[in-house]
């Protein structure tokens, strides 16, 4: 029987062409939505009570989360978690995840407006300062060597603005930054461009420690490097695990690259990598490990033995249970 409406097209078809048809930023933006949207199917409902998506920018899926137990744990699970988002999106839509420190909700209309109306009192606020006429004077002083008339007019005007900013800063008791010396809110230690700066040092020095010692603790890292905070560790590990994991061929249980990356992995020292610790670590780490040409798939009970496995003197289950 023909159709009674023949050559109209559904809903499902219609929407992803006319999305495509609007540009590669607004395609881009829509898969954004639909990720954050579906959350709870990507990741499941027990996750999702607990983790809330915030948004993504610049290949960053920033989450939030008030439990430190569920940010920890999510971030071993960084890995399996990205790949899910890219897979539902049907493309590379996000390669780092990111915890917030507060819960934002950019789509709130009146959080907006009242950052417009700050933003509004605070010129207000710089615009009432007054300056003394020596002050004007040496402005005009530094202006004066400039021979085009129009740009030595706006240079005047753009340091009268900044030092009306500068007297603003001082009557709210910002005080210098502790390294370029700065003025920065009373409660922050550095300027933002200095506390950027500061982070990537720190950074640093635990992706060197993690490097020579790769199955540390934030408790013994954070002696060395007090600025260091668990999601800090955590974040760098699971970055670290996605890197060393593409050096590593799937069913390389002897090399040097391998036992580093499951002591990383594990947070196991050397003494305590077994084979079955190699396997079953390997394994889990499958999808990110580098293939060879003839690669097959492979079944769990290749590398893991079946039956019930003894731990601490009472038999668990190889899924754990």
């Amino acid at each position: 029987m023909a159709k009674r409406t023949p050559g109209i097209e559904q809903v499902d078809a219609i929407l992803p062409k006319s999305i495509h048809a609007l540009g590669p930023k607004v395609e881009k933006l829509y898969r954004h939505h639909f990720v954050l949207w579906h959350w709870s199917h990507i990741v499941g409902e027990t996750i999702a009570a607990h983790v809330h998506p915030m948004g993504i920018e610049h290949g960053r899926l920033w989450l939030y989360s008030m439990d430190s137990s569920w940010r920890n744990e999510i971030q071993m699970m960084q890995t399996e978690i990205l790949q899910k988002v890219n897979q539902y999106a049907g493309e590379c839509l996000v390669h780092e995840m990111h915890f917030s420190r507060k819960w934002e909700k950019p789509e709130l209309q009146g959080a907006k407006q009242d950052e417009e109306n700050n933003k509004g009192t605070l010129k207000r606020n710089i615009i009432k300062e007054n300056l003394t006429d020596a002050e004007m004077e040496r402005m005009k002083k530094k202006c004066s060597s400039v021979e085009d008339e129009e740009l030595a007019g706006r240079l005047y005007r753009l340091m009268i603005s900044q030092k009306k900013l500068t007297k603003w800063k001082e009557s709210q008791s910002w005080h210098p930054c502790h390294d370029c010396r700065t003025l920065c809110p009373r409660e922050e230690e550095r300027c933002n461009v200095c506390d950027r700066r500061h982070r990537d040092e720190v950074r640093a020095k635990v992706r060197h420690i993690l490097q020579e010692i790769p199955w540390m603790r934030y408790g013994e890292i954070r002696k060395q490097v007090q600025e260091s905070t668990p999601y800090m560790v955590n974040s760098l590990r699971a970055s670290m695990v996605q890197e060393m994991a593409k050096t590593v061929d799937f069913g390389d249980f002897g090399s040097m690259s391998a036992k580093r990356l499951v002591m990383l992995h594990r947070c196991l020292p050397p003494e305590q990598l077994t084979e079955e610790v190699m396997r079953r670590t390997l394994y889990y780490l499958r999808k990110d490990l580098s293939k060879p040409r003839e690669f097959k798939t492979v079944k769990r009970c290749d590398y893991i033995p079946r039956g019930r496995r003894k731990v601490g003197g009472t038999h668990v289950s190889p899924s754990g249970k």
